[in-house]
């Protein structure tokens, strides 16, 4: 089973932590503030808003879609909404775990198209988890010392300052990630609309399944929007459709009993068959064979 965690509230009751949301959007709080009795042991869940953990120790084991960590230290995690996600964590971890967490929705900072276009590991096709060079670590602890002064200290008040840290944070993140912004064609209409596109996949990729219910979401035409993916991403809008979904797929074989078949009717496909065959032409192997081989 999946639960769905819609806003931050909702996360903190079923992880048990005890403190206050100062302001409503956003969450943040340093390991060493949570008591005995958090549980962040959770399986399979999603959360509807962002998130950033910063592990300065060795952390937990997690899994966020098919992308494994186990105890990473001097690392940051920054998970876009929706993402698919494991927790375990043994008492021995909490005991010795030293870091932040930072949640926020997804309109406390830009829209998510402008998020996605600066910092590619927010994509649900990329490992959001960045190892960080030891001076990062020493400057990124600094800012969220800040961040929890700011929110602490003035609650909503200083949502302005907060913004700017988490920017900053996003950046430095950005720099030890490898990763550079998608620069070619950013001001092109194509390259914009190839970026609300994938965003809204990102988002609805369960309800809606063809080329033509996002070019109507989109303003758009079928066509239209079909050759600004392929300008952009170099494959068909369909593909790009399929590789989220399949990817999602991945997700629901390491960490739910979930069965294929089981899969393929939650993400609206009409026949277990066509699923079959569409997970091994993105994924390159049987649903089967990836389960054993990534499970073992």
């Amino acid at each position: 089973m999946i639960t769905d965690y819609n806003t931050i509230q909702d996360y903190y009751q079923a992880a048990n932590v005890q403190l206050p949301l100062k302001i409503p959007n956003l969450g943040c709080y340093r390991f060493d503030d949570l008591s005995c009795t958090t549980t962040p042991s959770i399986n399979a869940y999603r959360n509807h808003f962002y998130e950033i953990t910063f592990d300065i120790a060795s952390g937990c084991n997690f899994q966020v879609d098919e992308f494994k960590f186990s105890q990473p230290k001097g690392h940051l995690s920054i998970i876009s909404p929706r993402r698919l996600q494991s927790v375990a964590v043994t008492p021995e971890i909490m005991e010795n775990a030293k870091g932040f967490s930072l949640f926020f929705d997804e309109d406390f900072l830009a829209n998510a198209n402008a998020l996605q276009s600066d910092f590619p590991f927010l994509k649900s096709s990329r490992s959001p988890g960045i190892q960080l060079r030891p001076k990062t670590v020493k400057e990124i602890e600094k800012i969220f010392d800040l961040v929890l002064y700011e929110y602490k200290e003035y609650g909503k008040a200083s949502s302005p300052v907060l913004k700017n840290m988490i920017l900053i944070v996003l950046n430095k993140a950005l720099n030890d990630s490898h990763l550079e912004k998608s620069e070619n064609h950013k001001k092109s209409s194509e390259y914009l609309i190839t970026e609300r596109f994938e965003s809204l996949v990102q988002k609805d990729f369960k309800k809606m399944t063809t080329v033509g219910e996002y070019a109507e979401a989109l303003s758009t035409s079928a066509k239209h929007l079909s050759h600004c993916v392929k300008k952009t991403r170099g494959i068909n809008a369909l593909r790009l459709i399929n590789t989220i979904r399949i990817n999602y797929a991945k997700s629901l074989m390491l960490q739910t009993d979930m069965t294929s078949s089981q899969i393929a009717y939650s993400l609206n496909f009409d026949e277990p068959a066509y699923f079959f065959t569409l997970f091994k032409q993105i994924a390159g192997k049987t649903p089967k064979a990836y389960r054993k081989e990534n499970l073992n």
